[in-house]
């Protein structure tokens, strides 16, 4: 490949990655206007909780499934999955990947394996390192 095909690629890239930021922006700006819900009592999850799960799920670049079938999964297979809502942490560890565009070589997985293997984690690593030194 050529040094302009590179170039015409890399042109590509940048659009798509804008589309994608601008895509999210949008769905951001949504999620803001609409009113928190106070959370339920028995557990079940709040339309607050509800919003910052589909705010990390549509900052996910990766293949996903449709809100409610990862919602539900989300929700059975971590038992912290309310601390994980209530304060964004979820769409900030997706965010923060998503930034360094360099997650396992630009390859993401299905969202449901991301949840599942708890891989936002990762994103985390790299902070705590720090916090420990510093």
């Amino acid at each position: 490949m050529d040094w302009e095909a590179k170039a015409r690629d890399l042109a590509k890239r940048n659009v798509d990655l804008a589309i994608h930021c601008a895509k999210l922006e949008n769905e951001i700006n949504a999620l803001r206007h609409k009113k928190p819900e106070k959370p339920q009592a028995n557990g079940s999850p709040s339309t607050t909780e509800q919003r910052n799960f589909e705010k990390a799920r549509l900052a996910y670049p990766g293949t996903k499934r449709g809100f409610l079938v990862e919602f539900e999964n989300f929700c059975a297979k971590h038992k912290d999955w309310k601390s994980l809502l209530d304060d964004d942490g979820l769409y900030e560890c997706i965010m923060i990947m998503v930034r360094r565009q360099d997650y396992r070589g630009g390859f993401w997985p299905h969202f449901q394996t991301f949840l599942n293997q708890s891989r936002y984690e990762e994103a985390l690593q790299p902070i705590q390192q720090k916090a420990s030194h510093g």
